[in-house]
């Protein structure tokens, strides 16, 4: 039983980080102009965490209005390495390394 308790725990552990990653994304970042571009779908994100994401493709870069409230942002591609970045501009500085604690 001992097996079948910690993979079960395991898993909620790992459901519940994950449904936080997506609803946090889903209310932060999503934007309509930027769902419909002809390269997307991309997130409405900060111009800092747009900056910091690199190289960006065409279609990028369409001004939009941040889902926060923060202002004027920037449509952009959204990954894995840039994800930090936007939740540490939007959230605050804390959500960087509870991103970094949920992919571990």
């Amino acid at each position: 039983w001992y097996n079948f308790i910690e993979s079960g725990l395991a898993l909620l552990v790992s459901f519940i980080i994950n449904l936080a990653v997506v609803a946090t994304n889903a209310g932060s970042f999503y934007h309509e102009t930027c769902s419909r571009q002809e390269q997307g779908p991309y997130a409405c994100m900060s111009t800092a965490a747009y900056d910091a994401n690199g190289p960006h493709g065409a279609g990028e870069g369409a001004p939009c209005d941040l889902p926060t409230g923060g202002g004027q942002g920037r449509c952009g591609s959204m990954s894995l390495q840039s994800e930090g970045y936007a939740l540490q501009h939007g959230l605050g500085d804390a959500a960087l390394y509870i991103w970094a604690f949920g992919l571990l």
